[in-house]
């Protein structure tokens, strides 16, 4: 299971926990003030990377995403549930500590994952031992959180439940086991070794047989066409008018091998993936336009059309569907019926955050 603080700007994983509905909400008596205080730093550091990110793209920051401020309220409240959790290693002077090193980064984009490309930002071990239900791998000492039981039956009835599962040590072979290894460690070559420093320029971070291998911060993993057994070296994003292979640096596209701006609004898109990220490529036309954006209530589903806000297009079959307002957390839901408001998830028919206390 993935845990809920493993995030690229840009994206956010978020294996979150359920919630009952008397949970204090962030700021009440009995929340934990400094827990809170560390999600909302944490959340307002990486907010304003996100802005950056989208400003760098040229595109809004758009309502309703993962660092917008509007999800900064469902967030904090997941964040403190999470760090409720049995045995977590994640603190409030984790969240701290990593976000004041995001904060003295260059601005921009974050070009990987914090917990791999900033020491302050690694994930801790947990110390709920084998067997200990768990929701997220750093509760558990073992570094992985698995989905299924001591005895190899279910582990719960709530999907994000799990057990702390056993994992292979260093030397250990981890090929066959779904590549997981214990804490610090990764699987290489088949083997499961301690994580290696960061690979500088020109360096292997990616081979045939799945590795992965950390780049030095502000490089990526380029792909390297071929038949050998090296699939990736890390090395800058390509700019305006270099050469590629996959990707450039944002908000540029591969395009025919060459790095070249994307298409605005009125632009040619011939084969549909040239325009900018906030537009679509019209069919009839083959040009880029902007979206339409409609209200509750309106039809939605349509090439080009999209819900306003943090609406959801609800469909019922295989035609279009309407825009509906998500549901509260602690309101009723339905599986197939609006989804829950941001992070939350319908458990029992009610919406309701994750909080690993839950998972018996």
């Amino acid at each position: 299971m993935r845990s809920f603080f493993v995030m690229g700007v840009g994206s956010i994983g978020a294996v979150a926990m359920f919630a009952a509905c008397s949970s204090p909400q962030p700021g009440a008596p009995g929340a934990g003030g400094d827990v809170v205080a560390a999600c909302g730093t944490y959340f307002d550091s990486l907010g304003k990377r996100e802005a950056a990110c989208a400003a760098q793209e040229g595109i809004p920051l758009a309502p309703g995403s993962d660092f917008a401020p509007d999800s900064r309220a469902a967030f904090v409240e997941q964040c403190r549930l999470t760090l409720g959790g049995a045995g977590t290693g994640i603190t409030p002077a984790y969240l701290t500590r990593c976000a004041a090193a995001i904060d003295k980064l260059p601005a921009g984009c974050l070009p990987n994952d914090p917990e791999r490309g900033i020491a302050e930002c690694l994930l801790p071990p947990g110390t709920a031992a084998v067997g200990a239900p768990c929701s997220d791998n750093e509760q558990c000492a073992s570094g992985y959180c698995g989905k299924e039981g001591p005895d190899g039956g279910p582990a719960a009835s709530r999907r994000f439940c799990g057990y702390c599962v056993a994992t292979p040590g260093e030397g250990a072979p981890c090929a066959e086991s779904g590549r997981v290894c214990g804490h610090g460690l990764a699987c290489l070559g088949g083997t499961c070794r301690k994580e290696p420093a960061p690979v500088g320029a020109g360096g292997t971070c990616a081979t045939r047989q799945g590795d992965d291998f950390p780049c030095q911060w502000g490089l990526e993993c380029l792909q390297v066409a071929g038949s050998g057994d090296v699939t990736g070296v890390c090395g800058v994003l390509p700019g305006v008018g270099a050469s590629c292979t996959d990707r450039c640096a944002k908000p540029l596209q591969c395009r025919s091998g060459t790095c070249v701006a994307p298409a605005e609004e009125g632009g040619d898109c011939p084969l549909s993936g040239e325009c900018r990220r906030d537009l679509f490529c019209e069919a009839a036309s083959k040009k880029c336009r902007a979206f339409s954006v409609v209200g509750a209530g309106a039809a939605c589903g349509a090439p080009g059309v999209k819900c306003e806000g943090t609406l959801a297009c609800v469909r019922s079959g295989t035609g279009t569907g309407t825009c509906t307002p998500r549901v509260a957390v602690g309101s009723g839901c339905t599986e197939g019926g609006p989804p829950c408001t941001h992070l939350a998830r319908c458990v029992e028919g009610t919406c309701r955050y994750d909080d690993p206390s839950a998972c018996k």
